[in-house]
Order: structure tokens, then sequence, then C-alpha cells
């Protein structure tokens, strides 16, 4: 029998996005599943109309709503510890996925011969003026790499820098900690960053992207620009004007820096050598501070065109 893949979809005031993402995560091919829809307190009631349809629809979608807007990061948890399954992944209610997402993301998991703690695809962006040429992101795990140390696979991690990791077919035992807290409680500070989550699951297993696109993002026009740079390099363009550029940059350092403090105390909990987390202290304090200058000057070095996908998979109707 297939293992069980929890889905979690945490939502708020987004009734057609939620509609369009039940929906494809019901047609996966991948059939044993238990969704569940955690609402953060819509005013919207269409929000809670499409998620009662659903349940009545499917037995496998659940719906619960919760008594206030509790934040992001609460939402993101709350369907997290309703869920039973092997497996475990986010789906946010703005994104869509190939049919056959899970199920390959599963096999994947169940024929590696090391544990994995996640399996996702590559991601594709859309603005609202288009979608954008596929670009890899998660190129650092497309390959099995063989058995590595905890130490390594940390460092892969960041060297990776593939935020996305967070929203594929997860191993839920690495989100439960042995105390009962699980990484998002203690490690998803109020940054939001998910650097301090991502830590947590490399030192329980690989991570391996596939590499095709299979994942789709659908974000503001500025966000996609980013995320293309990050990849591609050269120029980004400014959000506005100069003058508010440079007004911004103080509190584009603050930000660096409560991220810097997350992953500190993230990298405090690991269970590898005093010697080991130095070492990683001194890589995110390069990298980070790397990426603060690199924003600052809205310049980076252009990578090698083997960044760009070839192909592009037909993207999911929504």
């Amino acid at each position: 029998m297939t293992p069980l893949v929890s889905v979690g979809i945490p939502t708020f005031n987004r009734p057609e996005g939620l509609d369009a993402t039940v929906a494809n995560i019901r047609n996966q091919t991948y059939g044993n599943l238990e969704i569940i829809i955690s609402d953060n307190a819509s005013p919207d009631r269409r929000v809670a109309e499409i998620a009662r349809a659903a349940a009545a629809a499917d037995s496998r979608v659940t719906y619960f709503r919760e008594p206030f807007n509790r934040g992001p990061k609460a939402n993101f948890e709350s369907v997290l510890l309703r869920a039973a399954g092997v497996f475990f992944m986010w789906a946010a209610d703005d994104d869509a996925w190939c049919d056959e997402f899970i199920e390959r993301c599963v096999r994947l998991h169940l024929a590696s011969e090391r544990p994995l703690s996640v399996v996702t695809m590559e991601a594709a962006y859309e603005s609202e003026d288009g979608p954008y040429p596929p670009f890899f992101e998660g190129q650092f795990f497309h390959e099995d790499v063989g058995d590595t140390s905890p130490f390594e696979r940390i460092k892969r991690a960041f060297l990776g820098n593939y935020g996305n990791i967070v929203y594929g077919v997860i191993k839920r035992e690495f989100l439960i900690e042995q105390d009962g807290e699980n990484p998002i409680t203690r490690f998803w500070g109020p940054s939001l960053n998910e650097i301090g989550l991502i830590v947590q699951l490399a030192v329980r297993g690989d991570f391996r992207v596939i590499p095709e696109v299979g994942f789709h993002k659908r974000a503001r026009r500025l966000t996609c620009d980013q995320a293309c740079w990050e990849q591609v390099g050269g120029f980004l363009p400014l959000e506005s004007d100069l003058k508010s550029h440079i007004r911004s940059i103080p509190s584009l350092a603050g930000y660096h820096r409560r991220v810097q403090v997350e992953i500190d105390e993230a990298i405090r909990y690991l269970g590898i050598s005093d010697q080991e987390k130095a070492k990683l202290r001194m890589l995110v304090r390069i990298h980070l501070w790397k990426h603060w200058f690199q924003l600052v000057v809205r310049l980076k070095g252009r990578n090698s065109p083997k960044s760009w996908l070839s192909a592009v998979q037909p993207r999911t109707k929504r």
C-alpha cells in the first residue's frame, strides 16, 4: 500500500486561489492523501464556502477555521500538527503543481537507499505580467552525492539557497522534534525566513530536486525578478527611485541581522561538533552580508547559461 501523504493548505482570504489549489491537489495522480485546510479567520465568507464544499465532495479533505487570525507561522504550524501521513507537504493557496508532482516525489523518496528529508521539483514563476522563463534554483540537489555527513548536508543547503525546498514532500517525522516541539515553533522566527527550518531538515537527511518544472509560483513581479536574479545574476532593477532605495538600506541590514540571529539559534541546536558549528556560523555571515551588499548595489555576477532550463514543462491550468 502506498504511504499516506498529508497536504496542509494554510489559507487566508484568497477564495479563488484556495479553490484552484484544492482542485489541483485533489487531481494529483497520487491518491492516498489527506488534505488539511486551515483558514486563518478569513473575513471573506467564500473561503469557508469553498473549503466546506471540497470537504463534502471529497472525504480526503478536512476544514478547520481559526477563531482569529494567528498569523502565517501559526497557520503553517496548525496544518502540520493535524497531519498523520508518513510524508507531509505545505501547499500555498497561490501556487500550482503538475498532476504527477506528489507521485514523483514519493517515488524518489521510496527508491532512495539513504533517508531523504525532502524531495521536490524545480519551480517556475509567474507574475502579474506573465510567466518567467524557468531557471534552476535546486541545481545543488539534482544529483545523489552519496553518503555525506550532516555538516556537509547543511553546508550544501546554505550554498544551494533554495527556499522553495520547504514546499516539497517532506518526511513528516523530520518535522517533529523528540520533545514534541516542531522546528517551526523553535526556528521560524519573526523574519519568516525559512533557512532555520531548512537547516534542521538538512541535518536529518538529503535534499533531492527533480530537474524538471513541476511547481509553479505566483508572486509579485518584484519577487519574481529577485528570484530570477538570485540564480542568474546581472542587474536587479530598483523597486522605486534611487532615494527610496538608499533610505531602505538600514532596514535591509536590520532584516539580515535578524536572519543571522535566527540561523545562529538553529545552528546551536544541531547535533554536530562545536568546531563545525563555528564553521557554519562563519559561512552564514559571509553569505548573508555578501547578499546584503549585492542587494544594496543591485548587482551580482552572471551565472553560466547552464543555470537555465532547456525545456519548459506544460503549466497546470488553474
